[in-house]
């Protein structure tokens, strides 16, 4: 069987490039001499088969490069000639180029862009660096962006990288046929949707404000006309990849939580603070509540998307832009907070009262016409959040959500302050509702705001949201 075994092609043949790289034209010949029993031979032998498969332009060269006859120098020197000029840098700026240029093809699969990547790396003399190498030309590469996004959350090793890719695109392609099948008049699956990626950030999906990362501006092609929100937006709401499942595993919604945790305690702490000065002052007041959710939406919009605000997280998951599982894990975050908030003041300032002194909100109007008043105004800050953060919007003027936001929750506290105590935040009423133990009109600021959540996004969808 030996005696049957092919030795590799010439290494150099004729005058030009060699048809393979010197790094891995070696390395088969060191395998064909193991493989026909052939490395044990003297040195002499070995060094007269390597010269024989040099080729001729192979060999002149050599003759060339040493000056010497063929008996003058050993086998060893013959590889450390052609290592010296076949494997220089040179030639390796050009393959590591070709390595950073593969990207996967459409039609490509990602084991077969695996394969066809690690094929261009073993003439790149990584070295120690290999693994790494190939695990970040291999998440930069992928067609999917889904796909990379979710790669760069966590930091697989090349292995985990491998296997993440292929589950998911073996979901997504799943998902995706689903879609296309039982839900193609869902407005998840709808391909009418413009996203617009400003230069310098992009909406976040599951936030209020953009994040910050330096990309290009991105876009899907736009259809003709906008597909308003149909019976089947409920229905698509509930698919598998907004129920947020696969995000139970990611430091990403972590982080989120605990962004959310700390904007709310901090939110009441200050406000309370803040308030204790304002002598009852409506101006006061109302500038205290609108420039600290200004200010917190500015800091925390790319830790978390800057709710602040249980009602704003329920009306992102009706909107399809935050998943289940994220809107359930920011609420309880928002209320641990602002009742951590609440009792870190009243632990501080113990002297004021269970009442106004801890923010506690009542109203000075009927029940009913107080929960519609909290309704239209959690209404009107949901829809301030939907129009500034709509990825649908055609490119323009920058808008300063913070700055929007903060503006819109001035205006409820100077108009509502006198009526219903502005909740407008069911998060924000629980915290001091708590504390104080005055729970008796707390069911109206969850209720009305809920309502609001539930009915602005569709509101928004089928009547404002207009052509895009």
């Amino acid at each position: 069987m030996a005696a049957a075994l092919s030795p590799p092609q010439y290494f150099l043949p004729s005058a030009g490039r060699p048809p393979v790289p010197w790094r891995v034209w070696v390395r088969m010949f060191h395998n064909y001499l193991s493989a026909s029993d052939q490395a044990g031979l003297p040195e002499n032998r070995k060094k007269a088969i390597l010269i024989h498969l040099l080729g001729s332009e192979g060999q002149s060269l050599l003759f060339s490069l040493r000056g010497e006859s063929a008996g003058n120098f050993s086998y060893r020197e013959i590889i450390e000639t052609f290592d010296k000029n076949f494997g220089d840098s040179k030639n390796h700026l050009s393959e590591r180029m070709g390595f950073s240029r593969r990207f996967q093809e459409p039609s490509e699969s990602v084991s077969d862009f695996y394969v066809a990547l690690s094929s261009l790396a073993t003439t790149c003399e990584f070295g120690d660096f290999f693994e790494s190498s190939m695990r970040d030309q291999f998440v930069r590469g992928l067609a999917d962006s889904r796909i990379r996004e979710r790669l760069l959350q966590e930091d697989f090793g090349l292995d985990g990288c491998l296997q993440k890719a292929r589950r998911m695109e073996d979901g997504l392609r799943v998902a995706d046929s689903m879609n296309n099948s039982s839900l193609g008049k869902s407005r998840f699956a709808s391909a009418s949707t413009v996203v617009t990626v400003d230069d310098n950030c992009h909406h976040d999906q599951d936030g209020m404000t953009p994040r910050a990362n330096g990309g290009p501006r991105e876009t899907k092609e736009p259809s003709d006309s906008h597909q308003p929100m149909t019976e089947s937006y409920l229905e698509g709401l509930f698919q598998y990849k907004n129920l947020g499942v696969d995000e139970l595993g990611s430091l990403d919604l972590y982080r989120g939580v605990l962004g959310e945790f700390v904007a709310c305690f901090f939110f009441l702490c200050s406000v309370l603070v803040a308030n204790s000065s304002a002598n009852g002052n409506l101006s006061n007041i109302a500038f205290t509540f609108g420039i600290n959710i200004a200010i917190l939406v500015q800091i925390f919009g790319g830790i978390s998307g800057a709710h602040i605000n249980s009602a704003v997280s329920v009306g992102m998951l009706v909107a399809g832009r935050c998943s289940l599982a994220r809107c359930c894990f920011y609420v309880i975050a928002q209320v641990v907070g602002s009742i951590l908030g609440v009792g870190f003041v009243w632990a501080v300032m113990p002297d004021r009262d269970n009442s106004g002194g801890l923010g506690v909100v009542s109203p000075a109007v009927g029940a009913g016409w107080g929960l519609l008043l909290e309704c239209l105004f959690t209404g009107l800050l949901l829809l301030q959040v939907l129009v500034c953060t709509d990825p649908r919007r055609p490119p323009g003027p920058q808008t300063n959500i913070a700055l929007s936001v903060g503006l819109t929750v001035l205006l409820a506290h100077f108009i509502l302050v006198p009526l219903t105590g502005c909740g407008i935040n069911p998060s924000r009423a629980t915290g001091s509702a708590v504390v104080a133990g005055e729970l008796e009109h707390l069911w109206m600021y969850w209720i009305g705001p809920l309502i609001a959540s539930l009915a602005v996004p569709p509101l928004y969808e089928l009547v404002l949201a207009g052509k895009k």
